[in-house]
């Protein structure tokens, strides 16, 4: 158990309620919702998660959520052509409706899905500046900017990081990326610092809190490792 499942499971919560709703505004007008590719995608999302857990195979720290190809693993339906499509046609929506915030983020998620982080991090800039102070949306341009840079958090995603914790100090999924940046750079006090903090404001007892514990306990071994070095 790891913190990346706290992290993934906070990313599904999230996506479903900010995917579903974008994705009927950007159907046609007059055409049924795409009820198969909503359906996909809530059964998907998990998919995704466990597929890139899998994949990432260091469960220490706390990586990007999905691999590029990684819409491959959902469930008939979902195709990497079908999310280009929904892409475009939230451009083109967004053309139109330049101000709607939360069009960006799902236009940032469909990027991230196609492994297009770059053009993700453009998208949660537009969505940053519309919802300025948003934890949540900085936490994610944060990670898509860690997963356009090798997987690495440090320097501009921990500088998100530490936005969106200026923002709100008790958001989870950026005190659990903080806590991954300081694993990364070998800081396991300052790890263990953000990871009990992130305990302190998931359900006791919840899957999500046993995870962050899992790695907020292998922070503390190798702190203590590192306290015996001569």
């Amino acid at each position: 158990m790891t913190v990346f499942w706290t992290v993934a499971a906070l990313f599904v919560a999230g996506a479903l309620l900010l995917v579903l709703p974008p994705l009927w505004a950007a159907t046609e007008p007059g055409a049924p919702r795409p009820w198969r590719l909503s359906l996909a995608i809530a059964l998907g999302l998990p998919l995704v998660s466990a597929a890139g857990y899998l994949w990432l195979g260091h469960p220490e720290v706390l990586q990007p959520l999905v691999r590029p190809d990684a819409a491959e693993t959902m469930r008939e339906g979902v195709t990497p052509e079908r999310i280009r499509r929904l892409a475009t046609g939230l451009v083109e929506r967004l053309k139109r409706e330049p101000h709607d915030a939360r069009g960006w983020v799902m236009l940032a998620r469909s990027y991230t899905a196609l492994g297009r982080y770059r053009d993700a991090v453009t998208a949660y800039g537009r969505a940053a500046e519309l919802l300025p102070g948003d934890a949540g949306v900085l936490a994610d341009q944060a990670d898509a900017l860690a997963a356009a840079q090798g997987r690495r958090l440090g320097g501009g995603p921990v500088r998100l990081v530490q936005q969106a914790l200026d923002a709100d100090p008790r958001h989870p999924k950026a005190l659990a990326l903080a806590g991954s940046a300081a694993f990364e750079a070998h800081d396991y006090a300052g790890a263990c610092g953000y990871w009990t903090r992130a305990i302190a404001v998931l359900p006791p007892g919840s899957p999500m809190a046993r995870s962050v514990a899992g790695s907020l306990h292998e922070a503390q071994r190798l702190e203590k490792a590192d306290n015996r070095r001569p």
